[in-house]
């Protein structure tokens, strides 16, 4: 992804050391480095792309399952998209 959207370098989880946070289901040991990281989910630019989402969801989407939601910002998160979804599209739930 970072080869091909750069700006989601930004979009990246730091922990409290200051370190980026891994993906943590992935295995690095083959790898040798991390590979995977945790994205901020309440940066804006984040958001923003995760808009996509909505294109799904006009094109009849029975659903959407975000995977790996950690963050601090979480229950804003999601009360954000669902209110943009009631105002643009009245049949959700």
């Amino acid at each position: 992804m970072f080869e091909q959207v750069p700006e989601s370098k930004e979009w990246v989880r730091h922990g409290a050391d200051g370190k980026t946070t891994p993906y943590g289901a992935a295995s690095y040991s083959k790898m040798g480095r991390v590979t995977r990281h945790m994205a901020r989910i309440g940066h804006p630019g984040w958001q923003e792309y995760l808009r996509r989402v909505e294109l799904a969801i006009d094109a009849g989407a029975d659903g959407i399952f975000y995977d790996n939601n950690f963050n601090e910002s979480l229950p804003e998160t999601y009360q954000t998209i669902y209110r943009f979804r009631r105002i643009s599209k009245r049949d959700i739930s």
